[in-house]
């Protein structure tokens, strides 16, 4: 690594799959740089909303020293998410991607984001590679709860979600339209969302206070995607008696903490919740919803440093290598991996992420 090219290899774009991670716009603005300042391209581009940069015009744009100076302190979804646009399976879509690519010249795309982008890729990348155009998933930002597929986005995708709990418990809480029985229904994205779940229980179980008030002054209930409940205790967790002093309030304010693709969702939580007597607003905490500055100095540091070694490999593996995956071991070193790694780990169908025992312990506490 660390040499100069002549510019042989086209132009590289570089945009970010998806999911909860506040790092994200911090990682692609990051790498986009070195990428640049290596001169590995002729020219850096820069995609927003994901896989919808190849298929829509003007969200390819050229990266530039102003748009590093705009971009160096920003966490969150600045780049953008779209989960919707599936290449694999709209030809129309995927023709316009690589028609799009040829416009732009654009040799090598670089993509960092969840288990669903990297599925993407492996499905599309020979179409792209039969057209002199290279796939390189460059990080695992929301792969989580999946052996081997360590990332970034899954410590980021608790610390979000904690602090939106946070934020909107504090004065939700206290001022439902004078509700006595006041809750809230958080509903927690994402493919893997259980394991965001276990550790955001984990993280308030282990809290002494929640939004002001005491932990044992809220009730925490948790609804995993891919563990058994009950309805009927659910019921009894919400049911209160009327209450003959207005304003008052008998029992706790609670928190439903609900995974996206469980059994119930939270319109009908809302309507369970009114029949027992309480009245819930509802919030989700999704792929939108990311928080700026949660990152520390010493995460920054540390995804700088994975994006130097990053780049180092990319210049060993670009000149004459097929598409291929970076993966976080065990030791958070770099490896290189087949283009189809994570695919071939997390499949479309019948893949259900796997939680330590402790977590699986704390999301049975808390199950109704």
């Amino acid at each position: 690594g660390g040499f100069t090219m002549n510019h042989r290899y086209g132009n590289a774009l570089v945009f970010y799959g998806g999911g909860l991670c506040d790092c994200a716009a911090f990682y692609i603005s990051q790498l986009a740089q070195r990428l640049s300042q290596r001169e590995l391209f002729e020219k850096t581009y820069v995609g927003f909303y994901s896989f919808r940069c190849l298929t829509e015009k003007g969200l390819i744009k050229e990266w530039n020293q102003r748009m590093y100076e705009k971009t160096i302190n920003v966490f969150g979804g600045y780049f953008g998410t779209a989960r919707k646009i599936d290449l694999a399976s709209d030809t129309v879509l995927l023709e316009r991607a690589i028609t799009c690519c040829k416009q732009f010249n654009i040799k090598w795309i670089f993509l960092a984001g969840g288990d669903g982008s990297s599925r993407q890729m492996a499905e599309i990348h020979k179409h792209f590679e039969q057209e002199g155009i290279k796939f390189c998933f460059t990080m695992p930002m929301t792969i989580d709860g999946i052996e081997g597929g360590k990332a970034f986005g899954i410590n980021s995708a608790v610390e979000a979600s904690l602090h939106q709990i946070e934020t909107v418990s504090s004065t939700t809480l206290r001022t439902l339209d004078g509700n006595k029985y006041p809750g809230i229904v958080f509903e927690l994205q994402g493919r893997n969302r259980d394991d965001i779940l276990a550790n955001v229980i984990f993280e308030l179980y282990n809290t002494r206070e929640i939004a002001d008030f005491q932990r044992d002054e809220i009730q925490i209930i948790g609804i995993p995607a891919n563990m058994d409940w009950s309805e009927e205790r659910l019921r009894a967790r919400l049911h209160v008696e009327e209450n003959p002093y207005q304003g008052e309030i008998l029992g706790k304010p609670t928190i439903i903490l609900l995974s996206e693709g469980a059994t119930i969702s939270k319109k009908q939580i809302v309507e369970l919740a009114k029949e027992e007597g309480m009245k819930f607003r509802t919030f989700s905490i999704g792929h939108f919803s990311q928080i700026n500055g949660l990152t520390d100095e010493d995460e920054k540091e540390i995804i700088i440093a994975t994006i130097e070694e990053s780049v180092s490999i990319i210049e060993d593996y670009v000149v004459d290598e097929s598409s291929f995956t970076l993966v976080l071991d065990d030791c958070n070193f770099l490896d290189v991996r087949d283009a189809n790694y994570f695919a071939d780990l997390n499949p479309r169908k019948n893949q259900r992420a796997t939680l330590e025992p402790k977590l699986q312990h704390i999301l049975e506490m808390y199950l109704p």
